[in-house]
């Protein structure tokens, strides 16, 4: 029998970087971040983060070096991760059908219902894959910038990443 450990997925938050590092930070939005990699269990506890990617770096690239780090992101043998359909459907990674229905707010309202396997299955799947767009909201919450008199910025440095929270109050 498989068991869903949890959900993993990616996302952006924006950091300061020099004018030279500024192209491989931008995101696909015109942003200059960081891409981020975090995997919670079902409980939406985080299991594991891989912090420091370019904004431009596509999610299945930094599902491989997660995975292939000594200390990386390891799933057990008869464990899946849910996730978007931007990564690889590869042993332990399971990833909703392309091209059906899979937001939850697609499933809303009278005649609504899925009609094929493969429409609920997506169903399913995002649904249960909800405790991590929960935990990553928790996270953009966390480090959003309002403003430029209260901010918090994260710079990179290396391997290394900062964090760095500044007030004029």
């Amino acid at each position: 029998m498989e068991v869903v450990s949890g959900a993993l997925d990616g996302t952006y938050i924006k950091v300061n970087v020099s004018v030279v590092d500024q192209p491989r930070y931008r995101t696909r939005n015109g942003e200059i971040a960081t891409n981020i990699l975090v995997v919670c269990d079902q409980n939406g506890e985080f299991v594991f983060v891989l912090p420091g990617w370019e904004g431009s770096a596509a999610d299945s690239r930094v599902l491989r070096d997660a995975i292939s780090q000594p200390y990386g992101l390891r799933v057990p043998k008869g464990y899946y991760y849910l996730c978007d359909d931007r990564y690889p459907n590869t042993e332990g990674i399971l990833v909703p059908y392309r091209g059906e229905r899979y937001h939850l707010s697609d499933w809303h309202g009278a005649g609504n219902a899925s009609t094929t396997a493969r429409e609920f299955f997506n169903m399913k799947h995002s649904s249960a894959r909800n405790v991590i767009e929960r935990t990553e909201m928790g996270i953009g919450a966390m480090l959003d910038v309002p403003d430029e008199k209260n901010s918090a910025s994260v710079g990179l440095d290396g391997d290394h990443i900062e964090f760095v929270e500044s007030s004029e109050e």
